[in-house]
């Protein structure tokens, strides 16, 4: 009977995750943002592929937003399905801590401008 229970244990626990990315990929989706999951992308494993190869976390998705609204959307979706977010850009973390695992990476290749506002004095984006 023990072992029944560890069982059950083992196995509601590791349905969390994958509800999670469930919850995640349909929020992500109904926000319009351009996304890969593992199970519904051919291309999720070039889409994580990093230049640390030693340290290969797996996220749970990866989402493209667009426009600054789309990074919103992209956040309150994760924090919804409870899971950890990184930004990305080019992937040349030695940790590769863009790439957070069973969270959601926020892939920052859309952003090519920067804006300063003499108002506030503050700048939006940046462009290494």
């Amino acid at each position: 009977m023990v072992h029944l229970s560890s069982f059950v244990a083992f196995a509601a626990a590791s349905l969390v995750p994958f509800t999670q990315a469930q919850d995640l990929e349909t929020c992500l989706e109904t926000a319009g943002l351009i996304t890969s999951f593992p199970e519904t992308n051919a291309s999720f494993p070039n889409d994580i592929r990093s230049w640390q190869r030693r340290i290969t976390p797996t996220p749970a998705g990866v989402a493209w937003p667009r426009t600054t609204p789309e990074v919103a959307a992209a956040l309150a979706c994760a924090r919804e399905a409870k899971v950890l977010v990184a930004a990305r850009d080019g992937g040349h973390c030695y940790g590769s801590y863009s790439l957070p695992t069973a969270g959601l990476t926020i892939n920052m290749t859309h952003f090519q401008n920067v804006s300063y506002d003499d108002a506030t004095g503050l700048t939006g984006a940046a462009v290494w």
